[in-house]
């Protein structure tokens, strides 16, 4: 009856793959076919020759501070360069605005390209700078109040641009180094427009889209194996043992948590303490002739026992110390275990023999 069951649970498990098969087929069938006219051009996202993925990789390797946001230029702060790059098919940007206006007045830092910059009229600022290729200006920098802006050609910073020509990549980074910022953020709030605001998942190329579905029905197909069981549930009754002297570790975890290493080393040697008495038995001087017990009782790790006893009862306090607090402390914390685990193993060989012992009698 029992391999009926099996069988009949295997069976069950292969229709449900030869499903999946044709399903994510279907999947990336779909995405490879899309067009890629529909990814966003200048977008760091685009790995094709429009996009500028490229700049932006280039600029994280060379240790630049850049990120990705989507908000609105005049909410941002004025220590940090916004990066706007514009195609023909976007309307969602205006350099004129009396919001863009104030906030470069007031400090902020801007670089803004666009395909269809040499039609746009800018009706503020003084020009400062200039990029040539040949006879042809490419970009300029435009100081304007306490702030200033770059605008240029978005072609510059292209994919398909940077695999020949590099000269107006490093023309703007050059100019964006004499500015004071804290971050460099490519702002891509306006490459959607004014129809409709940011969204990353429409950006994400095909293949990663693909892969998060294929991963999403993976995990699925995982719980759904991993989550079933055989017969029904059995009830367990059993007994819960706490951990001996947990109260210590909690605390010492708190303690750590906290950066008191101090306090977390005195937890675990407290801990370390109580262990010392159970081998050895009550002792109100434990702590300062546990040291002497161990060499008498020749148990292993003398030096590294030495060790830690000089360092509780002569270092302790040392604001020296206290100032490498980490990797001093937690380099006793270990030795702490390392002891503690030779006392268990001394306690747990004794009790064997009393054992045997009483078996005898």
């Amino acid at each position: 009856m029992g391999c009926m069951v099996l069988k009949k649970s295997n069976k069950r498990d292969i229709l449900i793959f030869i499903f999946l098969i044709p399903l994510l087929l279907l999947l990336s069938l779909n995405f490879s076919a899309e067009e890629n006219d529909k990814i966003i051009p200048y977008s760091i996202l685009n790995k094709g020759s429009e996009g500028i993925s490229v700049m932006y990789e280039a600029m994280e390797k060379l240790n630049y501070p850049v990120n990705l946001i989507l908000e609105e230029i005049e909410n941002q702060n004025y220590d940090r360069v916004q990066v706007v790059i514009i195609s023909k098919i976007n309307e969602g940007f205006d350099i004129n605005s009396k919001e863009i206006k104030n906030w470069i007045g007031e400090g902020g830092k801007l670089v803004y390209l666009d395909e269809n910059w040499r039609n746009i009229e800018v009706n503020y600022g003084k020009r400062i700078d200039g990029f040539y290729s040949g006879n042809n200006k490419r970009a300029e920098v435009i100081s304007h109040g306490r702030g200033a802006f770059l605008m240029g050609d978005s072609e510059l910073i292209s994919n398909k641009t940077l695999t020949k020509d590099t000269e107006g990549a490093y023309w703007i980074l050059e100019k964006i180094d004499q500015w004071d910022y804290k971050n460099i953020e490519f702002n891509e709030f306006y490459q959607y427009g004014i129809r409709k605001k940011r969204s990353l998942w429409q950006d994400i190329p095909r293949g990663i889209k693909l892969l998060l579905y294929q991963l999403t029905l993976l995990i699925m197909a995982i719980i759904f194996y991993k989550g079933k069981r055989f017969g029904k549930p059995v009830p367990l009754y059993e007994e819960v043992e706490r951990t001996e002297n947990e109260y210590i570790f909690s605390a010492a975890s708190l303690y750590r948590q906290s950066g008191c290493w101090q306090v977390v080393l005195e937890n675990y040697y407290k801990d370390f303490l109580i262990e010392l008495e159970r081998v050895f038995g009550k002792n109100q001087d434990i702590g300062q002739n546990w040291l002497e017990l161990w060499q008498r009782e020749n148990l292993p790790r003398t030096n590294r026992a030495k060790e830690l006893y000089y360092f509780i009862n002569h270092e302790m306090d040392d604001t020296k110390v206290q100032g490498r607090r980490g990797k001093k402390y937690l380099d006793k914390i270990f030795l702490i275990e390392q002891l503690k685990k030779i006392l268990i193993r001394r306690r747990e060989n004794r009790w064997e023999i009393l054992k045997r012992d009483t078996r005898r009698i």
